[in-house]
């Protein structure tokens, strides 16, 4: 009863995200045009919202149906051929978009670079002073490319070329462990049409590797027996750890796994073993690295309390800011880490509601925005109008409502039964958004943080597609009988 009621939560949990898409898309897309949220806009969204609701609820028959032909696509196809076929379509539509619009690396991105750069000559790891602000594990990804004395401008977009070839079989394989080779179909096609992941194809930022790395670690951890690929999902989530320290806290998703499964505790026990081995095998020598720099523990990075007081103070917008009321700028970072902790917590015991306003505000730019690789290359390249950027940004934040529309639909409909089939990878990957949706909801937050999850969202998708269709089916069949 109580794994039943875990699955049924983790769906509840996806249905409400799904509603605050369609809720706060529009409402951020009035954000870039307008300015501020008015009550009318945001009467006009919650509208929209209510009326696609109902819309595909009243159509879930024909939409269904329509789904039905997607994921009947391409059936009579050997898997190497399809995997091919979204290789090279995959690669050419993000070339394409490269060289359209070729944007040159900044901001955190050229800072990336530079670290990495700084690695190759055996130079001190740090920028601008600070020797733990910036996670080591994405310049250490690209520390072969700059070694091999790439041109800079050509990193960025050869290593996310590889990076999508690397994930699209992860995540035929996800899939088709879930829910069979058309979840599997369906959701390479996702992956490699997805908007957002192709035009963030020459922006060198962390979450391309990440969008990797997650659906790896789900794969090697909850689809096997055995022990040695426990050991690599815990390495490769070290990595990630290394490269998003927010990720020292995913093995929770992976505890709820095991409890969806109702594992007896002592194996429970011995696969997070594992897990947490491979993971310290990987973080150990940078955390001694940091001991021996500043004497003291510093896990990853020492900039947590920064982030989290400049999230959460009077100036805080829910985004990013450059400072909170308080300037920590004058302090040592050991010293701006410990002093952001104490400012941040103290503000929100004593100010919860305008915190919990701020909790929302950072929700809807969780949910509302998947066009950040627009602006990243096309803005930046500057080789596209405002008008050009506008287009690329409705096609990718129309596909992004659409997807969750769809998926609003299929948890309404596994909800509304009375004993829904379950299954607990499908569950974890739910939890699996809603660990970086529930962090965002705290940290700082935009469509960025999102995008760790992309391939992992893409898996759900089709998976609660495919299993969406059987349970249609097998409702079906117990009704017709009784008419």
């Amino acid at each position: 009863m109580v794994n039943r009621t875990l699955h049924a939560l983790a769906f509840a949990l996806t249905g409400l995200m799904a509603a605050g898409v369609l809720l706060s898309t529009p409402l951020f897309a009035w954000t870039m045009l307008r300015g501020n949220i008015t009550a009318t806009a945001f009467a006009a969204s919650a509208l929209l919202a209510l009326a696609v609701a109902a819309a595909v609820v009243a159509g879930r028959a024909r939409l269904l149906a329509l789904l039905r032909r997607a994921a009947g696509a391409g059936a009579a196809w050997p898997a190497r051929r399809w995997l091919l076929l979204m290789l090279v379509a995959g690669l050419a539509l993000r070339l394409l978009f490269y060289f359209a619009f070729p944007a040159q690396p900044s901001s955190d991105g050229a800072v990336y670079l530079g670290l990495a750069r700084k690695l190759a000559n055996g130079e001190t790891y740090g920028s601008d002073g600070a020797l733990a602000f910036w996670p080591p594990g994405y310049p250490f990804f690209l520390l072969p490319w700059v070694a091999a004395a790439l041109p800079l401008k050509f990193i960025p977009v050869l290593s996310n070329l590889l990076l999508f070839a690397l994930t699209l079989p992860v995540v035929w394989r996800l899939a088709e462990r879930l829910a069979g080779p058309a979840a599997a179909r369906l959701a390479t096609v996702l992956l490699t049409l997805w908007p957002n992941y192709v035009t963030n194809v020459a922006t060198p930022e962390k979450e391309n590797l990440l969008i990797f790395l997650l659906p790896a670690v789900v794969l090697l951890y909850c689809t096997s027996t055995r022990a040695w690929p426990r050991l690599l999902a815990g390495l490769l989530l070290g990595f990630g750890a290394l490269t998003q320290p927010s990720l020292l806290l995913f093995p929770s998703v992976l505890l709820c796994f095991e409890l969806f499964q109702n594992n007896g505790w002592r194996r429970v026990l011995l696969h997070l073993t594992l897990l947490m081995a491979g993971m310290a095998a990987v973080i150990a020598p940078w955390t001694a690295r940091n001991m021996a720099v500043f004497g003291e523990v510093v896990v990853v990075t020492a900039n947590g309390g920064d982030v989290l007081y400049r999230a959460n103070n009077p100036m805080a917008t829910g985004g990013f800011t450059p400072r909170g009321e308080v300037d920590l700028s004058n302090l040592g970072e050991l010293e701006r880490n410990r002093m952001g902790a104490k400012l941040a917590k103290e503000w929100i015991v004593s100010h919860p509601m305008q915190f919990a306003g701020l909790v929302l505000t950072k929700q809807m730019l969780f949910l509302g925005d998947d066009s950040v690789g627009v602006y990243a290359s096309m803005r930046r390249s500057g080789m596209a109008s405002d008008t050009t950027i506008l287009l690329f940004k409705g096609l990718a934040n129309g596909f992004w409502y659409a997807l969750w529309a769809i998926l609003l639909m299929l948890c309404w409909q596994r909800l509304r039964l009375q004993s829904p089939p379950v299954n607990a990878l499908e569950s974890a990957l739910m939890l699996s958004y809603a660990y970086f949706f529930s962090l965002h909801s705290v940290f700082e937050s935009n469509g960025k943080y999102h995008v760790p999850a992309l391939a992992l969202l893409a898996v759900l998708a089709a998976s609660m597609v495919v299993r969406g269709l059987a349970v249609h089916d097998t409702a079906t069949a117990v009704q017709r009988p009784a008419n």
